[in-house]
């Protein structure tokens, strides 16, 4: 079983001239924080809450001229009236394994086990 981890952004204090005591700071704050005993678990493992997606959710741009048949700039492909029916979607952007979505029509079994861990 293949395991995405999406690790996010990561802020590292390694850099010259940040002081000791912002650094402490720092450690204090995240010690302090509700999940500390989290950090580098999976989200919903016992003791750490689910990930909340509240306003999170993704907003997808039709470029303006997606299905014209003519891959312009803002556009991954575009198959004109095959969008959707072939290795472009609805919105021109390129099928993937790992996009959330199963393909059958481009050969896809399944989509593989994504996991979140606290940062």
């Amino acid at each position: 079983m293949k395991t995405k981890i999406i690790i996010g952004v990561l802020s590292i204090m390694a850099v010259a001239g940040v002081s000791v005591g912002t650094h402490q700071a720092l450690t204090s704050q995240l010690a302090a924080s509700d999940n500390f005993d989290c950090v580098g678990k999976v989200y919903g493992t016992p003791g750490c809450p689910m990930k909340s997606t509240e306003g999170f959710d993704e907003v997808v741009t039709v470029p303006p001229n997606c299905g014209d048949g003519i891959p312009d700039a803002d556009e991954e492909c575009d198959e004109g009236r095959f969008n959707g029916a072939s290795f472009c979607s609805d919105t021109c952007l390129l099928y993937y394994c790992g996009d959330g979505d199963i393909s059958l029509h481009i050969g896809e079994d399944c989509e593989p086990d994504t996991q979140e861990i606290y940062v």
